[in-house]
């Protein structure tokens, strides 16, 4: 009897974070964190910035901190597309604290770019969300 695996890849645009099975995956939806087991009903979600948690039986549970974004579930693939996401197990406290000096250097200067701007606001906003998620838990 073959296994009953959902086929889950998470994507940001500049890479694929994860791509593996899962025999459960938690999301932040945007109105409330949700499930997806095998045979899930298609769906289609907003997601907020949060956790999302990867488990599967034999390798264990995987957790990745990601900005806003979507989800698509359908025949036991879940494809989630956000614009940011680290790897939990490679976060340390350092390096999100030099990234997030890196970002309010470059946010001081005067010749940025509105759209410059806004996305490194964007990006202190999610360097200081991993921040605090790490500090709650050390």
């Amino acid at each position: 009897m073959a296994d009953k695996k959902l086929k889950v890849v998470l994507i940001t645009p500049n890479q694929i974070l994860f791509s593996g099975d899962a025999d459960l995956v938690n999301v932040p939806g945007s109105l409330s964190p949700f499930e997806i087991l095998y045979n899930h009903a298609p769906i289609v979600s907003a997601l907020d910035r949060g956790k999302i948690r990867v488990f599967d039986k034999k390798e264990g549970e995987r957790i990745f901190l990601t900005s806003e974004g979507f989800i698509e579930v359908s025949n036991n693939k879940v494809s989630i597309l956000v614009e940011r996401a680290e790897n939990f197990a490679n976060l340390t406290i350092k390096d999100i604290e030099n990234n997030i000096n890196k970002i309010k250097t470059k946010l001081l200067n005067p010749e940025l770019y509105e759209a410059e701007k806004h996305s490194l606001q964007k990006e202190l906003i999610f360097e200081e969300y991993c921040q605090k998620i790490l500090n709650s838990i050390n």
